[in-house]
């Protein structure tokens, strides 16, 4: 079902060697970042901890986080999850405490989003939206494979860009169908069941959704497997859902658990605090690049400028 490995692309050794990471978990020969994290244990209780506790422990956590993931790459077996809280709730807890003062985003409205009483750049309280999700095969060839990348499209933004491609989806903030976590967990689950080469999360935006897909992937990685009410809410949104797809659920799964290599697809205008966090659980990053230094950026972007170019004038790098 899966012949990724059989495109020719693979043969580039460049190209091979950056994404061997990737090209592993999705054929299944190692397991997803969010697996890995699953089997790091907490010393502390991420529901009733401080958040500055918490992120004290995610400090504490993430030097041994990468060095499993190095020795998991280099050939060492996944050890049991962990039974009690891990360093994947850790990033799910601290999500949720952002979001009651959002700093997903260079935006730092601070809103409390949880409260929805008022509103910051990207006009969101807590719900999210997705537009559509389907077997993408419109993306580079090693992402789209053979049988399509595992989009979920997100509505809504946190820029303005003049020349958006998909303005009806990243401006329109009541476009698609409202989609808790679990909702999103089922489309992920089905699309990768399907035999798509990986999650890919896309908007509009998605760090402005960090917290509802940081939760997802928590769910994914704790054996979650959708009831048919979740699976028919996730079936809304399927915008390829009268093409058949055969299900084989080895080809979603590492040591009989569900695996599937995590793409970020994203304007990489975030928060230094949003990127610890992605660092744990995306597996490949497909970031927009579409400006360099100069004043037109911001003017093109309707975006503030957030850095300098080491010269004293200021860019937007995405």
């Amino acid at each position: 079902m899966n012949d990724l490995g059989r495109l020719s692309v693979w043969k580039d050794s460049t190209i091979r060697g950056a994404l061997s990471w990737y090209f592993a978990v999705a054929e299944n020969r190692r397991p997803a970042k969010f697996r890995i994290a699953a089997t790091l244990a907490t010393d502390i209780d991420p529901a009733t901890s401080s958040e500055d506790a918490l992120w004290a422990e995610l400090n504490r956590l993430t030097p041994i986080f990468v060095e499993r993931w190095q020795a998991i790459r280099a050939g060492a077996p996944l050890p049991e999850a962990a039974e009690g809280p891990s360093l994947l709730e850790l990033c799910r807890e601290l999500v949720y405490r952002m979001l009651a003062h959002c700093n997903f985003c260079p935006w730092d409205c601070r809103v409390d989003r949880v409260a929805g009483t008022k509103f910051g750049a990207c006009k969101l309280a807590s719900a999210s939206r997705v537009s559509s999700h389907f077997h993408h095969t419109g993306e580079e060839l090693f992402y789209r494979g053979t049988e399509g990348s595992g989009t979920i499209f997100f509505t809504s933004c946190n820029m303005r860009c003049a020349f958006c491609q998909n303005g009806d989806i990243s401006t329109d903030k009541d476009n698609g169908e409202e989609t808790d976590p679990r909702t999103l967990a089922a489309m992920a689950w089905t699309l990768r069941r399907e035999g798509c080469h990986n999650i890919n999360w896309v908007g509009g935006e998605v760090v402005i959704h960090l917290h509802a897909i940081v939760d997802a992937i928590c769910l994914l990685g704790r054996d979650f497997e959708p009831t048919q009410a979740e699976l028919a809410r996730a079936r809304k949104t399927k915008a390829d859902r009268f093409v058949s797809f055969d299900e084989v659920p080895s080809a979603a799964e590492y040591d009989g658990k569900f695996n599937a290599p995590m793409l970020w697809n994203s304007n990489f205008f975030m928060t230094l605090e949003s990127m610890k966090i992605l660092r744990i659980l995306a597996d490949v990053w497909l970031p927009d690049f579409k400006f360099g230094p100069g004043r037109c950026a911001m003017i093109l972007a309707r975006t503030p400028l957030v850095l300098g170019d080491g010269d004293g004038e200021p860019c937007l790098t995405r």
